[in-house]
């Protein structure tokens, strides 16, 4: 009996066969060194005595056996990119091994990568250029170069690292695309958050007060000598500022030719410095000027002063009722009660000299088609240029009784104007 058994196993085993067929491939079928490789069974190996059939794998690179690699994967650090990876897959059924079957793969260029695509710098004006910035990788250690799309609305405007935004206009909103290469395959394309074109304020204007030699009773006008300009092309609008004494002046400003750019003579007093400062505006952004030339405040030729007064020769044929209004053309107050001052040759040349008039020693003063006196005869057959003869040591009087003529023009005594806070 134990002599049949082992006649019956012999037998079985001489009739045993080993798998037959089979494919194997490799999954992905161009992979790059980022892919792991893995051997994909497509057609499975025959038992021809129906059992079950498993593999063994065995992985070469470029014709050299890979020996610590056994089981059906490559992981994807151990590739590089132009290798040649090949499985061979053996089937067995446990006791017999059929024939190997192989696949093989190469190991594709890797795409490169761009990142962090901007534009610098954030805050530009069409005075500026813009700057690409960006970031590359390529796995396979490739030189990777970068083609730069500038584009406003979808329009190409520019390509290369900078761009100048002289050639844009405010409110353009700018992209930069960058576009990877590593001399086999381009990269994925990648673009910068948007970028606007900002407003170019424009530039300071130079002020001037167009006054000259401005007296108490003169209004002060500042303009604009020198016209800020804008590189967006916006319109600008001025605005003007005062100082007077170093110190913003707000009362009394009014508009002549824009806001702010006049002062009433109501607010200007002897001896005041006055500076005008223009802000022009494109409707966005604001620029100040430098403040301008200053001005004083001084007496206008026809006053002097002298023994406590402010002497002011009439600029028309006037007489006593016209004293209140010769004293304020030049911003001042008539004297509130006839003054009395000895009129002597000192008195005299001191007011003659003031005004301007050539002393004519003890026969009195005179200038061009202009006489003061007071007491004195009246000779209604002076003409221009010639000198009245004064009665030295009567009392000169403000104002006299007589009605001057072309050739005649009283002086009237005048006081200090009142401060602003009275006015």
């Amino acid at each position: 009996m134990r002599v049949c058994v082992s006649s019956l196993l012999l037998l079985l085993a001489a009739c045993n066969a080993p798998p037959e067929g089979g494919l194997v491939s490799i999954d992905p079928t161009e992979p790059t060194t980022t892919d792991a490789l893995t051997a994909v069974i497509t057609e499975d190996a025959v038992d021809p005595n129906g059992k079950p059939v498993t593999y063994t794998y065995a992985w070469t690179v470029d014709g050299t056996a890979a020996d610590d690699l056994t089981t059906d994967t490559v992981p994807a650090d151990r590739t590089t990119k132009g290798e040649v990876w090949e499985v061979t897959a053996t089937p067995s059924d446990g006791k017999k091994v059929g024939e190997d079957f192989s696949a093989s793969v190469t190991i594709n260029n890797s795409a490169p990568t761009v990142t962090d695509v901007a534009i610098t710098p954030g805050d530009i004006t069409i005075a500026g250029t813009l700057q690409a910035a960006y970031d590359t990788d390529d796995v396979d250690g490739d030189t990777v170069s970068v083609s730069l799309s500038w584009t406003v609305d979808g329009t190409e405007v520019g390509t290369g690292e900078s761009l100048s935004a002289a050639s844009l206009q405010k409110g353009d909103a700018v992209i930069l695309t960058a576009t990877p290469n590593d001399g086999e395959t381009d990269g994925e394309p990648v673009s910068s958050a948007s970028i606007d074109i900002l407003n170019t304020a424009p530039t300071a204007p130079v002020a001037v007060i167009t006054t000259v030699d401005p007296t108490p009773a003169t209004t002060l006008v500042c303009a604009v000598d020198q016209a800020s300009t804008d590189a967006d092309g916006d319109s600008i609008t001025y605005t003007g500022r005062w100082t007077v004494d170093g110190s913003d002046h707000t009362d009394g400003v009014n508009t002549t030719v824009f806001d702010g750019d006049t002062v009433s003579s109501a607010w200007t007093a002897l001896g005041q410095e006055w500076r005008c400062i223009i802000t022009a505006t494109d409707g966005e952004d604001s620029v100040e000027s430098a403040p301008s030339d200053p001005v004083t405040i001084t007496l206008p030729p026809r006053v002097t002063y002298a023994a406590g007064y402010y002497w002011v020769i009439a600029d028309f044929a006037a007489t006593s009722s016209d004293h209140a209004s010769v004293c304020a053309s030049v911003g001042l107050n008539a004297t509130p009660t006839q003054v009395e001052l000895t009129w002597d040759e000192s008195l005299m040349g001191d007011v003659a000299e003031g005004l301007g008039w050539s002393s004519a020693g003890d026969t009195g003063c005179c200038a061009t088609a202009m006489w003061c006196y007071e007491g004195g005869d009246k000779d209604s057959t002076v003409t221009d240029g010639m000198c009245e003869t004064h009665n030295f040591g009567a009392n000169y009087y403000n104002y006299g009784t007589y009605t001057s003529n072309e050739f005649q023009r009283p002086v009237f005594t005048c006081t200090d104007a009142p401060s602003k806070g009275e006015r």
